[in-house]
């Protein structure tokens, strides 16, 4: 079992426990870069998906070519350290012209 503070930035602590709880429906997370926000958001999108059996997710970036470099690998970060690579099948969808 892993603790959420292995894992997650003390600045975030008091939201994780808000989305857990489900206490509102909307988030709007602001900072800067390096700021976790990212790391943040996939380790809720991971841990939502891995404790809801009817959960999915569609990650969406304003640059799309930068998709694969950063938010993938990022989902990708998030499951491992969450230790919950053997329950995922990493997969990229074709490419659309």
């Amino acid at each position: 079992m892993v603790k959420t503070t292995e894992f997650l930035a003390p600045s975030f602590y008091q939201l994780f426990w808000d989305v857990y709880k489900q206490r509102h429906f909307n988030y709007w997370l602001k900072g800067g870069r390096g700021s976790t926000k990212s790391s943040f958001v996939s380790l809720m999108v991971v841990l939502g998906i891995m404790t809801d059996p009817q959960a999915n997710a569609i990650i969406l970036r304003k640059v799309a070519g930068e998709l694969r470099e950063s938010v993938y690998d990022q989902y990708l970060w998030a499951v491992d350290v969450l230790g919950a690579y053997d329950k995922w099948k990493a997969s990229v969808s074709p490419r659309w012209c």
